[in-house]
């Protein structure tokens, strides 16, 4: 297996990472305490060491487990599925091989969990590593490991994968689609996230609402609203179960589409499809209702029914949700759009008193609404008090700026904003030079 040598590392960032791990070591649950779960305390020896720890250290640490793990392998896996959990997966390789060392067996629930661990702190290249190292370790990787490495792997590499497992004389599950429609999905593949649902049709394999739901949000980032609508209404035919996801999908495609720039609009289809969900016995999440408002946003002109949403939003929350942020920056930028620069500035006021942090998006869209009106003190104010919320101006925030002063030729200002961020803009800084040439 591939060997990792100790990195270079300032005493102080090292003292700071030291910290971080003796931090996390006690947050251990109690079931990993000593004495009381299947690791021992192992887990918690080998949070401080850091994935810095050097062989000999951890072989040190693990000495009484390695013993202990030659009868109960089980306990093993679970090491190395906790170190997973804490995201180190350079740690649990230098576990499996700590274990090689000792001469124990590794199995393939071994590897696994390793590959399970890279895969969810992004390092693919390991994991795909050790997939084609477990023959040489004697170990024959089965469906969970492939399904893991296929997760991990970028898009063109899992599709290698999915076909290698017919080699091997492996049957992809359902697992092992889901998990290649998402990976394709995230590399922007729609036609193939789609010729793999397809695949599994042809190969009795029936999709589950996971693999729909990816199929049909591949279709958002590929602006194929028309499929996302049709992949919508065929799931309960094909016996897979729409979830609010998939709504909330179709919503995002139709919206990414272009369906609602159309002439006159279709925000009312964005209704029909929430409107939808409860026969579904499905009930509209904040996601939900930012879908709904944004296409009311950018069909322009819906603005009273943007905030409707939002209002009913606020009244079905319990408490305030993540996701509650996004709500209002579309509800913002459906007022800017339809030049109500007092709703936008109302909106954002409502923000600050529910304790809600705005964002750039939504400063930005309420500083183009007033610079629209030629407001250039609002807008100066809003951009003023940006760093105060933790916020950086950028070139949407100095554009408004600039535009709003333009309209009042009050040039001085306009040039002095231009030339706080001709630093930082590069490309940008003639595209604003234009806003006050005359």
């Amino acid at each position: 297996m591939t060997s990792m040598h100790r990195g270079d590392m300032s005493l102080s960032s090292g003292a700071q990472h030291q910290r971080a791990l003796k931090h996390a070591a006690q947050h251990v649950p109690a079931s990993w305490l000593p004495g009381q779960g299947p690791t021992g305390p192992n887990l918690r020896w080998l949070l401080p060491l850091g994935p810095e720890a050097t062989m000999a250290e951890l072989r040190q640490s693990l000495a009484p487990a390695l013993r202990a793990w030659a009868k109960r392998p089980k306990q093993a896996t679970q090491m190395l599925t906790d170190l997973g959990k804490h995201e180190l997966p350079e740690i649990a390789l230098k576990v499996l091989r700590c274990m090689l060392h000792a001469r124990l067996e590794i199995n393939v629930f071994h590897c696994s969990a390793v590959m399970a661990a890279c895969e969810k702190s992004g390092r693919w290249q390991l994991a795909l590593s050790l997939l084609l190292q477990m023959p040489g370790l004697r170990v024959s990787p089965n469906e969970f490991s492939y399904n893991t490495a296929i997760s991990a792997c970028p898009w063109d590499l899992a599709m290698g994968l999915l076909s290698k497992m017919f080699d091997k004389h492996l049957r992809p599950d359902k697992v092992s689609y889901c998990a290649g429609i998402d990976t394709v999905r995230k590399g922007g593949q729609w036609q193939t996230a789609l010729r793999i649902l397809t695949k599994m049709h042809e190969r009795d394999v029936i999709p589950n609402d996971f693999s729909y739901n990816a199929a049909i949000t591949s279709c958002e980032s590929g602006r194929q609203w028309q499929l996302a609508l049709r992949l919508l209404s065929s799931m309960p035919e094909m016996r897979a179960t729409p979830t609010v996801a998939s709504y909330n999908a179709a919503m995002r495609a139709c919206d990414k589409g272009g369906w609602w720039q159309y002439q006159g609009g279709q925000w009312q289809l964005a209704l029909c499809i929430m409107c939808n969900m409860p026969q579904a016995k499905l009930m509209p999440n904040e996601i939900s209702y930012t879908a709904a408002i944004s296409a009311c946003s950018s069909s322009r002109g819906q603005w009273l029914i943007a905030l409707e949403l939002l209002h009913t939003m606020r009244r079905s929350s319990e408490k305030a949700s993540p996701n509650e942020e996004r709500c209002y920056n579309a509800a913002i930028s459906a007022c800017e759009k339809s030049a109500r620069w007092r709703f936008s500035l109302a909106l954002l006021s409502m923000m600050l008193r529910n304790r809600i942090t705005p964002t750039e998006v939504g400063y930005n869209s309420a500083m183009i609404s007033c610079s629209r009106k030629a407001l250039w003190p609002w807008t100066l104010i809003l951009l003023k008090s940006m760093p105060g919320k933790f916020l950086a101006p950028n070139a949407v925030s100095y554009s408004a700026a600039a535009g709003a002063c333009e309209k009042w030729a009050c040039w001085q200002l306009a040039v002095g904003f231009l030339h706080a961020v001709e630093p930082s803009l590069g490309d940008d800084w003639e595209t604003l030079a234009g806003l006050v040439s005359h």
